[in-house]
């Protein structure tokens, strides 16, 4: 009963299909790869430090003091 919620909700083969669809006529152009992969790092490179500075403090706190 949940899983045809779910499958109803997000049916992939439908969401994949609709992509394509609109993406169809468009391309990529010169600078559009390397622009992502600089913004994919500045979105996630700070969470990523963060979150290794909270384990490492946390390490730091129970076993090296």
């Amino acid at each position: 009963m949940i899983k045809n919620r779910i499958f109803r909700i997000l049916d992939v083969s439908k969401s994949e299909e609709d992509f394509r669809r609109r993406t169809a006529g468009e391309s990529l152009e010169k600078g559009d790869l390397p622009a992502m992969i600089i913004a994919a790092f500045v979105t996630f490179l700070p969470t990523l430090l963060l979150l290794l500075g909270c384990f490492a403090f946390i390490i730091w706190l129970f076993f090296l003091r």
